[in-house]
């Protein structure tokens, strides 16, 4: 089987980026012919229709391969959504001309994934999507963590730098904390826009946290990060399916997330596999502070995320279910690897 894998670009480093690239390398390994194609080539759907299926990386692609809603894909096409299904329609009121035409392209695919079960019905009751519709989660780009240790001291948080991220809220509820835990901080691990991060500069600086907190840029292996942080925060208002989440469970380190994006609170079992608040700096804070003063929760949250989440958010298991959405749209006499 031939399969070309759409994707406008992956210069942005985001997690959707890593996670379509993850895939691409996953389907290579298990013998597929995997075609990349981007807004770099010349002829997109040419290049598509030369390929048995295709995984369509999001709603710009979907809109490249119908021309805006108007025709349908050149070959059987996957749609994939890395953030919940209605985030495309954020600005309706002063974009409904593209929000239109975005439903019309979402309704010529021939199947669609989510990442969790709950986008399905979102996806269905508020887009109106009628096709076939696969749950397949991220999975953790790490395999086994080969050490794992609690240093009392450091937060992270990888994330783009941007407002949907909520950095903001972090540093506000650690500052609330700071001074009752002298010997910790935070660790922002990546990159956005020069003025967002002037921004959060100054409130490091406002609220007089100094160097406790560390602005450390984008960093393309977080292995040791996440191995020595005590804890990961999380106070993103906006996620598909959160790959921090799953990556701090494969190194024992549970997470703080907030009860209202629904992603995270699906996947979070609060006070089981890791924390849950509202995202207020007053919630928050006491949240910081709970798990930073109690190192027998922070490692029996950590534990139990990672042997719920291990078999779940596998590679094996990832790969698995993308094998079967993939060969599903041309059964029964297409679904055959490349010998």
């Amino acid at each position: 089987m031939k399969i070309a894998v759409y994707k406008d670009t992956f210069a942005a480093r985001r997690g959707a980026d890593m996670a379509v690239q993850f895939l691409i390398d996953g389907l290579r390994e298990r013998g597929y012919d995997v075609v990349v194609v981007t807004d770099a080539d010349a002829d997109v759907r040419g290049r598509v229709s030369s390929c048995d299926v295709c995984i369509a990386a999001g709603t710009n692609e979907i809109l490249v391969l119908t021309d805006g809603g108007r025709i349908r894909p050149p070959v059987k096409t996957i749609l994939q959504f890395h953030t919940h299904p209605l985030y495309p329609f954020r600005h309706w009121l002063r974009r409904w001309r593209r929000c239109r035409a975005i439903r019309r392209a979402i309704a010529l695919a021939d199947a669609a994934q989510v990442l969790v079960p709950s986008y399905e019905g979102m996806l269905r009751e508020k887009v109106g999507y009628q096709g076939h519709v696969y749950v397949i989660g991220n999975a953790s780009r790490f395999g086994t963590c080969a050490s794992s240790s609690d240093d009392g001291q450091t937060i992270i948080y990888p994330a783009a730098l941007n407002a949907d991220k909520r950095q903001t809220l972090l540093i506000d509820a650690f500052a609330r904390v700071a001074g009752d835990f002298p010997g910790w901080r935070v660790v922002l691990y990546g990159t956005g826009k020069a003025s967002y991060e002037k921004k959060l500069r100054a409130r490091v600086a406002a609220a007089g946290l100094g160097d406790r907190v560390v602005f450390a840029g984008y960093c393309k292996d977080l292995t040791a990060a996440y191995s020595s942080c005590a804890f990961v925060a999380f106070p993103s208002a906006n996620e598909g399916g959160p790959l921090t989440v799953v990556d701090a469970a494969v190194f024992h380190k549970p997470v703080l997330g907030l009860l209202e994006t629904p992603a995270v609170a699906e996947i979070i079992t609060d006070g089981e596999t890791g924390l849950l608040c509202e995202g207020k700096v007053g919630p928050y804070a006491e949240g910081l502070a709970r798990l930073m003063r109690d190192a027998e929760l922070r490692r029996r949250l950590g534990e139990t995320a990672c042997s719920r989440f291990a078999a779940v958010y596998s590679r094996k298991a990832f790969l698995d279910r993308w094998e079967s959405a993939v060969s599903s749209l041309l059964l029964p006499s297409s679904a055959e690897k490349v010998k």
